[in-house]
């Protein structure tokens, strides 16, 4: 997707033991998308796997609230 296109908050999420994709290129698709970017260092490429949820779900939750409520923030301040 062309830089720019994106104009939601993204989250990036990698593993650091991941084969199928690089740590060089989960950094550059994170900064390409101004994403923030959450690396989970003994984790392979499966990051949806049900054994890996009670890890990677609590972050997510964090962010998309987080996310929201600075949504929701800036949306207020604009009026």
């Amino acid at each position: 997707m062309p830089r720019g296109v994106l104009t939601c908050p993204v989250l990036s999420i990698s593993g650091g033991a991941d084969r199928n994709v690089s740590a060089r290129i989960s950094r550059s698709i994170a900064r390409r998308y101004a994403a923030e970017h959450h690396i989970h260092p003994d984790r392979g490429h499966w990051m949806i796997a049900d054994s890996v949820a009670k890890e990677i779900v609590p972050s997510v939750i964090e962010w998309l609230h987080r996310t929201a409520v600075a949504s929701t923030t800036h949306n207020h301040t604009k009026v």
